[in-house]
């Protein structure tokens, strides 16, 4: 009994690295600068803003860098997940980007007005995600 020998040709190209060090350094640099999604450090934001009491000036101008980033984040694991095409969904989109669209204003009043819109919108946008089992309940 012989072993049987392989007949067809071999036309698969060598392996080689999809990308040169200097863009996997370029990769490595952009996962360290990630950040984990922390859904309890966004319903803190969101409650600080919602408060019964508006935020003081110190808090304002922290929720004014954190608000932005935590609605650009929702808004793309939202758009990421395109199983979803409900009314609700696009509405909230629409609703997202008309927030971040505006001026934030130097007076405090105006500008916990603005981050009060923001953080509604940030809230119902997680809310929806967490209904989706996008993201998990925040505890």
């Amino acid at each position: 009994m012989t072993t049987p020998t392989w007949t067809h040709p071999r036309t698969a190209a060598p392996w080689a690295p999809p990308l040169i060090p200097d863009e996997l350094r370029s990769v490595l640099a952009k996962l360290c600068r990630c950040q984990p999604f922390d859904g309890s450090a966004v319903r803190g934001d969101v409650k600080t803003a919602l408060g019964t009491r508006p935020p003081s000036q110190k808090q304002a101008d922290e929720l004014q860098v954190r608000l932005p980033g935590h609605l650009r984040r929702l808004v793309c694991i939202t758009v990421a997940n395109a199983a979803d095409p409900a009314e609700t969904t696009a509405q909230l989109l629409l609703r997202a980007r008309a927030v971040s669209t505006q001026d934030m204003s130097d007076n405090h009043g105006p500008a916990v007005d603005h981050l009060r819109r923001t953080a509604r919108v940030v809230d119902e946008l997680l809310t929806r995600l967490v209904e989706l089992r996008c993201l998990r309940e925040a505890v």
